[in-house]
């Protein structure tokens, strides 16, 4: 029996929050012991949350994130099970996935699991990691990302390392805005910001340079890591001059 950790990061979302823990409860099997660790953040409604954790008898924790990747990691440091699962409160799952999760498993629990996301299936939306690989990564996203690039990271990262199991044939839906199956709200506009996004794409370039953090730092790394820079700083710092001066014009 594989015990599941469900990583829930919520913010501004009681009653979505709600609904998808009522989802993932109802749709397993029974089959594996499931935890599902709702956390949130110490500015948001805390004893909502508070509420809705305790209805549906799930541990709540509640620390000061600066992000939904701070959130997911401190979810992470609590959780006690193999097999860690970072669910949003708008990601569905199919009837029995914690059935079909530990056949794609088996007794590995140093990998990564790709399953589709209804959209497209590229990159790891739905974080599944196995505990030995949790603890050596140290984290179930890399913390130097906000949001943005940090589910890209994690699918190369687990890619390079051998690690990552290709289980599309599974799909767990996500009902995201942009595909017109959820409504754009404050969090999804917090989390796809345009600073959110140039963030995390300086954050993943200089990562990619170096392989994710498994090559050398070599001169050439380095050179590429500068070019990054400067792009991230011209296109953030030269939009916003362009701003200054259109309005002094």
């Amino acid at each position: 029996m594989i015990r599941f950790s469900l990583l829930h990061p919520s913010r501004g979302r009681l009653e979505r929050a709600a609904q998808a823990i009522g989802e993932w409860t109802a749709r397993r099997s029974g089959a594996h012991a499931v935890e599902h660790i709702l956390s949130v953040d110490t500015d948001d409604d805390v004893a909502g949350y508070r509420r809705v954790a305790d209805a549906a008898g799930v541990r709540l924790v509640v620390n000061a994130n600066r992000s939904v990747v701070d959130a997911a990691n401190a979810a992470a440091r609590t959780a006690t099970g193999d097999v860690l699962i970072v669910v949003s409160d708008d990601f569905g799952c199919p009837d029995g996935w914690d059935r079909a999760l530990a056949e794609v498993l088996g007794d590995r629990r140093d990998v990564a699991v790709l399953v589709h996301d209804g959209i497209e299936g590229r990159i790891m939306t739905l974080p599944i990691l196995g505990r030995a690989l949790f603890e050596t990564l140290g984290y179930v996203y890399h913390p130097a990302y906000v949001s943005m690039f940090c589910d890209d990271d994690l699918t190369h990262t687990a890619a390079a390392m051998g690690r990552l199991v290709d289980a599309r044939h599974l799909v767990f839906p996500h009902r995201h805005f942009s595909v017109g199956s959820s409504a754009l709200d404050a969090t999804y506009a917090r989390q796809n910001s345009n600073a959110a996004w140039w963030h995390g794409w300086r954050v993943m370039e200089k990562r990619r340079a170096n392989g994710f953090g498994l090559g050398a730092r070599t001169l050439a790394v380095r050179a590429k890591e500068v070019e990054v820079d400067v792009r991230y700083f011209v296109r953030i710092y030269g939009s916003r001059v362009k701003r200054l001066l259109a309005r002094r014009a």
